[in-house]
């Protein structure tokens, strides 16, 4: 199944891949999560959440520009003068 990761929009773009593992991981007795393991067209190999990737394109684009707008409000915080 084809993906768009989106955990690295900000510093790589948004990378298109396959699906070609999934599993269940138990962290305790009752939340059990599901890892994915993704290939991109360049063989590069992702362990991934499901938060971390969309199934379809513009759902990515729109994830990766609310990261970005994000970001931008947390350097504008960090960047205002502190009053005393």
């Amino acid at each position: 199944m084809k993906v768009w990761i989106t955990k690295y929009a900000l510093t790589d773009g948004i990378i298109e891949a396959e699906i070609i593992e999934q599993w269940n991981v138990r962290n305790d007795p009752v939340c059990v999560m599901a890892k994915y393991l993704c290939q991109s067209q360049n063989s590069n190999k992702y362990i991934l959440d499901s938060d971390d990737f969309c199934f379809d394109y513009e759902c990515a684009i729109q994830k990766a520009e609310e990261m970005r707008q994000k970001k931008n409000r947390q350097s504008e915080k960090k960047s205002l003068p502190q009053s005393n």
